[in-house]
């Protein structure tokens, strides 16, 4: 089976645990263009290890408390950088915004974040190009990051996954969606931390709301 054709497979294959081991993880299933454009897109990449399988009192599987917890957001549309703004401030984390290419790379390098959102339509420099360099940089090599678009199609999905896209998310989204995602793909140790410390309540989670 040439390599195409693998990666038409892998596209197309389910993942049936969320406990699969690295080697073992593949392509969720994108089974027609009707459900790539819904608002909740499934990842065609791996998923990590889902944190409800890590217990969040254990405090041996939990990293060490950090200063901040930062994201980066690489987006142009002042609409969605307000979204994102208020809620990853009321879950707990430090939002960093960045309008273009060069911005988000200068501050992905500077502050380290724990997932980095880039979208895929820019001036300039576009998404699918700063993923190859943010991968190309030693310090952002392993950063979870997630692409988020109004016209994801498969070949977009296809393309940014083998250059190393952690996940994927649709505009517009909903505040479940988001977090999901960022549950979905950030550290499981960081993430029973931040429940432990109080700084992200799980339960709370449905009542925050966005201020227009």
């Amino acid at each position: 089976m040439d390599n195409e054709k693998l990666e038409d497979s892998e596209l197309t294959e389910n993942s049936e645990s969320s406990s699969e081991t690295n080697e073992e993880k593949e392509v969720d299933s994108v089974e027609n263009e009707k459900e790539i454009s819904k608002e909740n897109v499934e990842d065609i990449a791996p998923n990590s290890e889902n944190p409800e399988n890590s217990s969040s009192d254990d405090n041996s599987d939990m990293s060490e408390a950090l200063d901040k917890y930062p994201i980066v957001v690489i987006d142009d549309d002042r609409w969605i950088q307000r979204i994102f703004n208020q809620y990853l401030k009321n879950w707990g984390f430090e939002y960093i915004a960045a309008s273009n290419s060069f911005e988000g790379l200068d501050l992905s390098i500077k502050n380290k974040p724990l997932i980095i959102f880039l979208d895929i339509i820019m001036p300039d420099v576009t998404g699918d190009i700063t993923l190859k360099f943010i991968r190309g940089i030693e310090e952002l090599a392993q950063t979870p990051v997630v692409i988020i678009s109004g016209n994801l199609n498969k070949d977009v999905l296809k393309s940014t996954y083998k250059d190393g896209a952690t996940g994927f998310i649709s505009k517009p989204f909903t505040k479940e969606i988001l977090y999901q995602k960022i549950k979905d793909v950030l550290d499981p140790k960081i993430y029973n931390r931040m429940v432990h410390d109080g700084l992200i309540d799980p339960k709370a989670i449905k009542s925050t709301t966005l201020n227009v």
